[in-house]
């Protein structure tokens, strides 16, 4: 315990470094006449058990999703373009700029895209007659994702900051996790941007930086090469 500027801190230490079984405690932030005060208050009080704060939380977009239409090709020729509408400007519930990025496929044939201001759409209504499809942000915040692949059937997302692979714990589409996979790699204060994002065979992630090239992620060393700048 040590005291400074008036303010109490408290550090905790087991004794054999781990315990069998879990331990839960509430700390608190204050002086020490505010903690001396309150203390015999909290003593009856039950930590918070956290474990129910991984279970997922409860949609908040359910009822954001929003309909574009879509058209087939007409060429007959060897390459024909199909064509899906983005839910632009008052089309957006959100009203979020759609600038895409990256785009791949998830196991059930859905599209999962990411844009730069940091969302990811789910879109569905890519099979049979292609002529409405539904689009539904399933995660938000992110820092300008560029890059996107689905791996073992959860995405991951190539962004400024890092690679980060998203959980939908609960199934409900929509993310209740945010895993950061490596930051180890160097960012720009100013004008970068982190895109593309590949898998090999043997699980190693490949991206672009702006600021460092072409980038490989290795998750059985937990390392970053440069394979090629300039």
């Amino acid at each position: 315990t040590s005291t400074k500027e008036g303010q109490t801190t408290v550090g905790i230490k087991l004794a054999n470094g781990f315990h069998e079984q879990p331990i839960r405690w509430q700390i608190l932030k204050g002086t020490d006449e505010e903690l001396t005060s309150i203390a015999k208050q909290f003593r009856s009080v039950k930590p918070i058990d956290l474990k129910e704060l991984t279970k997922g939380g409860a949609a908040r977009w359910a009822n954001h999703s929003v309909t574009t239409n879509g058209r087939n090709g007409t060429s007959d020729s060897a390459y024909a373009i199909d064509t899906i509408e983005i839910p632009f400007g008052k089309e957006n519930p959100f009203s979020t700029p759609m600038r895409l990025g990256g785009v791949d496929f998830l196991p059930d044939g859905r599209c999962a895209v990411c844009t730069l201001s940091g969302d990811v759409w789910i879109v569905d209504g890519l099979e049979g007659e292609f002529n409405s499809h539904k689009w539904k942000r399933i995660a938000a915040g992110l820092c300008q994702p560029l890059g996107l692949a689905v791996v073992d059937g959860k995405i991951v997302v190539s962004g400024r900051d890092q690679l980060t692979r998203l959980h939908d714990i609960n199934g409900d589409d929509e993310i209740d996790f945010v895993e950061c996979i490596t930051s180890e790699f160097i960012t720009n204060p100013g004008h970068d941007v982190v895109t593309c994002l590949d898998m090999d065979d043997d699980g190693n992630f490949y991206f672009d930086s702006s600021v460092q090239g072409v980038l490989k992620y290795s998750p059985e060393t937990d390392t970053v090469q440069v394979l090629g700048s300039g």
